[in-house]
């Protein structure tokens, strides 16, 4: 499901996954994180771990995802979760994330 939907939105947008500056991705399981790597197009499937091991999803790789820490680095605040990932990709656009 996830797949398709990203598929139309990515077509109705006139965008690809290669234009895609933030990802603020739900990660309370790391399986989970993973799986989004490969329904969102970063990646086809099987290559995710090599994602990691190359670097590429970390904070200044060519790839960064949840600059934040992720939802486990907070502890995964269930009630708070969507907040939390909506106020960090509102830091990132604006610039005021910090460093």
């Amino acid at each position: 499901m996830t797949y398709k939907c990203v598929n139309d939105t990515y077509e109705m947008a006139g965008l690809g996954p290669e234009d895609i500056d933030v990802r603020e991705l739900h990660d309370a399981s790391a399986e989970n994180e993973l799986m989004h790597y490969v329904e969102l197009g970063f990646c086809d499937k099987g290559e995710e771990v090599r994602l990691l091991e190359d670097r590429i999803t970390e904070f200044g790789g060519k790839l960064p995802i949840n600059a934040s820490g992720g939802l486990l680095s907070k502890g995964h605040p269930v009630i708070a979760s969507g907040v939390v990932q909506i106020a960090e990709l509102v830091w990132q656009l604006r610039g005021q994330a910090g460093e």
